[in-house]
């Protein structure tokens, strides 16, 4: 018994020095907007659920991760100099700014968002054709406003702050705003003010999914993959910590108008 217990020891810490050896640390650069629930990496406490995701992975792998929070369109340059490891979010859909030679390795998404588009309740009823102004977050293109309203004209607003469009809208400055589900619910519910916004799915709906991305570590993503793949448990227990929901009424439209 007592050698059995040594023998146990031993295999368990070559084991453990195995994965001290082969854990690296990375950096990740990232969006310096808060866009929470999704991510907040300027945040000095919580970042958010693609944060926690990589935390948790980091966690299982042994690896370690630090963040830098840049403006949007310094990402991907930042990722070409080699200077950050990954970037977050980031998708094959998006301007990929990196020379067509070079190969980039996605994640699976780490989360499925919906960009959908909110009115006032006075509003509730409005059609495509009877809107004529959007606003929308800087650094975030309305690809679902740009692309159906090619033939007629409507105002395209952009703002800074994401609050900023919901203000525009409650105001009456603007018709309609363009925001992700998750994080239009969490200022709906964090702020007295826009108790009167809501989505109105008759309107434009997207998905995309927001994935880690890397030019130099596939190795990484893969077994990223994995471990989002095999551990649905602890993605679904980060889902409910951070309220994230697909609208009833919305998956189905947004599957189906906008592959």
């Amino acid at each position: 018994m007592r050698f059995y217990v040594i023998r146990l020891l031993l295999i368990l810490s070559v084991l453990l020095f195995s994965r001290l050896s082969t854990a690296e640390h990375f950096v990740v650069g990232a969006q310096n907007i808060a866009y929470y629930p999704h991510y907040d990496f300027t945040s000095r406490i919580d970042k958010g659920l693609g944060w926690a995701i990589l935390q948790a992975y980091a966690k299982a792998s042994g690896h370690t991760f630090s963040y830098l929070a840049m403006p949007t369109m310094r990402l991907q340059r930042e990722l070409i100099k080699g200077h950050v490891d990954f970037v977050y979010p980031d998708n094959p859909r998006w301007h990929m700014a990196v020379p067509d030679e070079t190969h980039k390795f996605f994640s699976k998404p780490f989360v499925m968002t919906t960009g959908a588009t909110f009115v006032t309740r006075s509003n509730a009823s409005k059609s495509l054709g009877e809107v004529n102004s959007v606003a929308y977050p800087l650094g975030f293109s309305p690809d679902i406003w740009s692309s159906l309203l090619t033939n007629r004209q409507v105002a395209l607003t952009s703002v800074t702050e994401l609050s900023a469009a919901f203000e525009l809208l409650v105001k009456n400055r603007v018709d309609a705003a363009t925001l992700e589900y998750t994080v239009a619910q969490h200022l709906i519910h964090t702020s007295g003010r826009f108790k009167n916004i809501i989505v109105n799915p008759a309107l434009p709906i997207d998905q995309v999914g927001f994935r880690l991305s890397s030019l130099n570590h596939p190795s990484i993503i893969d077994d990223l993959n994995t471990f989002i793949t095999s551990h649905p448990d602890i993605i679904a227990d980060l889902y409910e910590r951070y309220n994230i929901a697909i609208p009833p009424g919305i998956e189905a439209l947004a599957g189906a108008r906008f592959p």
